[in-house]
């Protein structure tokens, strides 16, 4: 339809409309991104109603602070660089 409206127009005013119709399609899509970004801009972290984790879930950090770790034992590979003067179980490479 539009394509056909275009033909018909020559080249000149062709382009022009096309300009037009870019210009709002652009905005548009621009306008779209803003507002779904407000959007989960505005949605809270924990997905829920804000009573906190259920119980199931455990400590959420981002309300309780408490970082939970647990090793099974062995080298945590992501500590095997040079530490200096720390002692690891396994060694310093």
């Amino acid at each position: 339809m539009f394509i056909e409206f275009l033909r018909r127009e020559g080249l000149e005013r062709a382009s022009a409309w096309v300009t037009v119709v870019g210009f709002f399609v652009a905005t548009g899509l621009a306008v779209a991104g803003l507002v779904i970004g407000w959007l989960a801009w505005r949605r809270p972290v924990g997905g829920g109603s804000g009573s906190g984790p259920s119980s199931s879930e455990g400590p959420h950090v981002g309300q309780s602070g408490r970082i939970d770790q647990r090793n099974t034992g062995g080298v945590n590979l992501a500590n095997t660089g040079n530490m200096g003067d720390v002692d690891m179980p396994g060694g310093n490479p």
